[in-house]
């Protein structure tokens, strides 16, 4: 099991402006902390390393009985799925991660993870549904952390102009700019939401 430093080692291996091939050295120098080797290599383009990693991952969870690591396990799956292109499965794992956090009340993260789910939605054309999932995360467990609350305006911005509510859409989504211009955009996942045509 890692300390709460190793988990922050890693979280600036992951988020960071480390490059893809040095986090994957470090890891390799690390490998009791490896939490976010199937991602890093997804960022590669070598999904079927990274979809091994993560099923493995998912066996140990369900073998050493973590359930609350299943909130993680669906995050990392999601974030695989989304790089990889496959709207399904990254609906699934996202899904997944926020259904893990419900059962076990890892509420910490909720908002963030129904964003991701209300993201997953959008890309299949769900759009009710994925608001429905933004105002669950947004009622459930509020954030106001910036990640979370980017994600949010982004997603419900788009869920807007596709209605053709493009004034609502448009400053929900300028103001979500604004809020990531005035705070420090040194994390990798901040610089890439940064850009809402993504």
């Amino acid at each position: 099991m890692i300390d709460w430093a190793e988990r922050q080692l890693i979280f600036a291996q992951y988020f960071g402006s480390t490059p893809v091939e040095e986090s994957l050295r470090w890891l390799d120098e690390h490998p009791d902390v490896d939490l976010y080797r199937g991602p890093l290599l997804a960022m590669l383009g070598r999904f079927a390393d990274a979809n091994r990693l993560l099923a493995q991952a998912g066996e140990r969870i369900t073998d050493l009985g973590a359930v609350r690591e299943q909130v993680f396990h669906g995050l990392r799956r999601f974030e695989v799925a989304r790089l990889e292109g496959d709207a399904p499965r990254t609906e699934a794992a996202a899904r997944e991660a926020c259904e893990a956090a419900e059962a076990t009340a890892v509420l910490g993260n909720f908002m963030r993870l129904c964003c991701n789910l209300a993201r997953a939605l959008f890309g299949l054309g769900r759009d009710d549904e994925a608001e429905q999932w933004l105002e669950r995360g947004r009622e459930t467990a509020p954030s106001d952390e910036p990640l979370p609350q980017m994600l949010w305006r982004q997603v419900r911005g788009k869920v807007l102009a596709r209605r053709g509510e493009l004034q609502e859409g448009e400053q929900l989504v300028r103001s979500r700019r604004r809020t990531s211009e005035t705070r420090s955009a040194s994390s990798k996942g901040l610089r890439k939401i940064n850009n809402p045509l993504r």
